[in-house]
């Protein structure tokens, strides 16, 4: 039998075993940053596999604006069923929220609708660099509605951030 003790292990006396590595805790604000890469990480897996299936879907149904249609209205189905059985908790909203709301899911519907005719057309690695693309636009168009409503312009991290896309693409 091994007399040693792990690393988490800590001797009557207090002091750790010298022969290990000290146990280095994770803050959490690694592990947030590990948590949001795992979700981009998944987001973008699931975005591949839904590609490669709605290009099935075309290929089979050659029907674009009524497969993003029936697409979007069964992803809204599903959470209206979610909350009405309290798989899920109904969101608090108000008028305020809607309004707001509202630009952010037209341009969803917009660039959803876009995506599918897209990749009725053309191969799925094609879209899937457009779709790349969408950060970018994303702070482009940030940009030039701060320019132009709020005279400020975009800040370093963002200006990188588009430049790195940029040269990914």
């Amino acid at each position: 039998m091994h007399n040693r003790l792990r690393s988490t292990e800590v001797r009557a006396d207090g002091d750790r075993p010298s022969d290990l590595p000290p146990v280095v805790p994770i803050d959490s604000e690694k592990k947030q940053t590990i948590k949001i890469s795992i979700y981009f990480a998944t987001w973008w897996a699931l975005n591949v596999v839904f590609n490669i299936y709605n290009k099935k879907v075309l290929n089979a149904f050659p029907f674009p604006w009524l497969t993003s249609v029936l697409s979007l209205a069964a992803g809204s189905l599903i959470m209206l069923v979610s909350w009405a059985t309290h798989i899920a908790e109904a969101p608090k909203t108000d008028m305020d929220f809607w309004k707001a709301l509202a630009p952010v899911a037209i341009a969803h519907t917009i660039g959803h609708v876009a995506a599918t005719v897209s990749m009725s057309k053309v191969a799925v690695s094609f879209t899937h660099i457009i779709k790349s693309l969408s950060p970018c636009s994303f702070h482009v168009f940030s940009w030039a509605r701060n320019f132009l409503y709020r005279r400020t312009s975009l800040s370093c991290p963002s200006l990188v951030a588009v430049l790195w896309l940029l040269r990914q693409s």
